[in-house]
């Protein structure tokens, strides 16, 4: 579920704000995390994921001669059907490299791979706890 749309349907802190937040302190406030998870246990969620994709200053592979640029991945998915979220998945610190003609393509290929590789990590994480 989009959290625009919990927010939307059944109430906790803006999006904008969450980002806010993260782009100051690389962290969500207690408030705001709580104004999240209350909304998204309000439209019945059960699962409630956050992450970052944090993307370097582009350099030149010394291999192949193309643009790089690194991208590293945090992410955390927890359970919020009961009281206290309990973690159920969680990819920390893994870094991605995309190389391109220039800076943006090599930039959109390493966070292509960072995503890509933190939802299969999250979700294979979750299988394996026969979590659904």
């Amino acid at each position: 579920v989009d959290y625009n749309d919990v927010v939307s349907e059944c109430g906790g802190i803006e999006l904008e704000i969450i980002k806010d937040e993260f782009r100051a302190n690389q962290e969500v406030s207690r408030r705001a995390r709580k104004s999240a998870l209350r909304g998204a246990r309000e439209c019945e969620v059960a699962y409630f994921a956050l992450g970052t994709l944090d993307v370097g200053m582009h350099d030149t592979d010394p291999v192949s001669g193309l643009k790089r640029v690194y991208v590293s991945v945090n992410a955390k998915v927890w359970n919020i059907e009961k009281r206290l979220p309990k973690r159920v998945a969680s990819v920390n610190s893994d870094t991605f490299a995309g190389l391109g003609p220039n800076p943006q393509v090599a930039k959109n290929n390493a966070l292509k791979k960072a995503a890509t590789s933190a939802a299969k990590n999250l979700v294979d994480q979750m299988n394996a706890k026969n979590l659904n």
